[in-house]
């Protein structure tokens, strides 16, 4: 197994434990960062545990009925983990939660997140740790592997590369993150389904060289694209931003912690640089990789140094999430290719052969500003039909589902999205609902008689008001009087 650093979080109450765990951990061949074990003497613990945090792989937050409730740095260090944790596909393992007693965790985040626990066997709970880690690893190993020995025709990349652009070349395939940085999705990105539409879309906005802003239902593959898009062109997982109803158009660029700063001038003689209390954001960082290792790794995470300079695609997922300023003031950043940082009085300006490929997407939730609808390749991918759908769950779940249960399941939900709903199910919805479905073995197209209420149950799953549910039911009685 590779060597991978795994920050462990703490509260100092359950210091005996966490060595307990750094020891455990470094004897199953695994890298811990564990302050008490890693810091050396005079060095700023500060600023060395926000380096450690920004530079592991995965982060274990320690979590007790002590430190749930505490006011204290470990609470610093779980809010930056989770604001790190926003960089990347959602279904990636980063952050684990490690209960130590039954507490409850006091993030809403972390709560979302499947927990271990070490408690009542200590052995047990160790193991799990090791074993997701490993299997974690194994996986994207696995997956690089086989995308690098590959040589076989991919049908969604030759419809990607079909383009005669010299925006899309041969360039041999390189990771923009080291191998213990980088990050699997839901669905692997060699098997994204593309139209020719969006094929098409994909390509005048490389040759063009303006963003591409992607629209559509929730489920409909706009946040996986981008995946798809730097697997085709050889570049390494994007780099995520996902925008928040507070975010501002620096975020995406960097963010400088002024208030650490001045608490570090009060208490020590010596100036500190500003450079140490930047972090930059999804496109500050790709335009920093675009540059050569002596103009930028400077100002780079430690993994990253001395990896540029290198291509990204750079995904910025709901951008409709933000205000409406987020998208006019990033405009003169993304034609330019370029930002500055007035703290360090300094510019960096994208290397024009390594420019970063920007993707956005939108819910539609609201309307965008008309000035940066001008400066974007726009396209709305299009709900799915029947065969699409078919091919996106077989993609999504694998042949675990039976040819009849699948192509029934998928026939009676566009049924109910061609009804008169207040609000329609999306693909999201979909996936939960046939997922129940095939667990109890439940085929809508053949329903026994003992499986109606179950049926008008999982309802709850694609209607969300009781308007929705009374038609769902009144649509199910008419479905059955036809087939019984």
């Amino acid at each position: 197994m590779k060597e991978l650093s795994i920050f462990v979080s703490y509260a100092r109450e359950d210091t005996e434990t966490a060595v307990r765990l750094y020891t455990d951990l470094k004897a199953n061949g695994l890298k811990p960062w564990l302050d008490v074990e890693c810091l050396r003497p005079g060095e700023n613990w500060k600023r060395a545990i926000q380096q450690a945090i920004r530079d592991s792989r995965y982060f274990l937050a320690l979590l007790s009925t002590k430190s749930v409730s505490k006011f204290g740095y470990v609470n610093k260090e779980i809010s930056e983990a989770l604001e790190l944790l926003e960089m990347f596909p959602q279904s990636e393992v980063y952050v684990i939660p490690v209960r130590l007693d039954n507490c409850q965790p006091s993030y809403e985040k972390l709560s979302e997140l499947h927990w271990v626990d070490l408690f009542p066997s200590w052995e047990t709970g160790v193991t799990r740790i090791v074993n997701s880690i490993s299997k974690d690893v194994k996986f994207r190993d696995e997956n690089r592997l086989a995308s690098e020995t590959d040589t076989t025709t991919n049908p969604v990349r030759s419809r990607i590369t079909s383009s005669d652009t010299p925006i899309i070349n041969d360039r041999p395939r390189k990771s923009i993150l080291p191998a213990d940085l980088s990050r699997t999705t839901l669905i692997p990105p060699q098997n994204y389904i593309i139209d020719r539409g969006l094929q098409n879309a994909v390509n005048v906005a490389l040759a063009s060289e303006q963003p591409l802003l992607v629209t559509g239902e929730p489920g409909v593959g706009k946040t996986q694209l981008a995946s798809s898009v730097a697997y085709e062109l050889g570049f390494g997982p994007p780099l995520i931003f996902r925008t928040k109803t507070t975010s501002t158009a620096s975020d995406l660029l960097y963010s400088y912690d002024a208030a650490l700063r001045l608490h570090d001038l009060q208490v020590k003689v010596e100036q500190t640089p500003a450079e140490n209390y930047l972090n930059f954001g999804a496109l500050g960082i790709a335009i920093l990789l675009s540059l050569s290792p002596d103009q930028a790794d400077a100002y780079l995470p430690l993994s990253l140094r001395g990896t540029g300079p290198q291509r990204n695609v750079v995904l910025i997922d709901s951008i409709d999430n933000a205000s409406r300023d987020l998208p006019n003031d990033i405009l003169d950043e993304i034609d330019a290719m370029a930002f500055s940082i007035k703290e360090i009085g300094q510019t960096f300006v994208a290397n024009p052969n390594y420019r970063p490929v920007v993707i956005f997407t939108s819910n539609s939730e609201k309307e965008l500003p008309d000035a940066f609808l001008s400066r974007c390749i726009y396209y709305q991918i299009p709900f799915p039909d029947l065969s699409h759908l078919m091919h996106i769950v077989t993609n999504r779940l694998g042949g675990h589902l039976s040819p009849k249960l699948l192509q029934n399941s998928v026939e009676h939900f566009l049924a109910i999205r061609q009804l008169s709903l207040r609000k329609r199910p999306t693909i999201v919805e979909f996936f939960t609902w046939i997922q129940f479905l095939a667990k109890n073995d439940i085929d809508v197209g053949d329903l026994k008689a003992d499986q109606t209420d179950m049926v008008v149950a999982s309802y709850s799953i694609l209607a969300k008001n009781s308007e929705d549910i009374f038609i769902l039911r009144s649509f199910l009685e008419k479905h059955l009087s036809r087939t019984w």
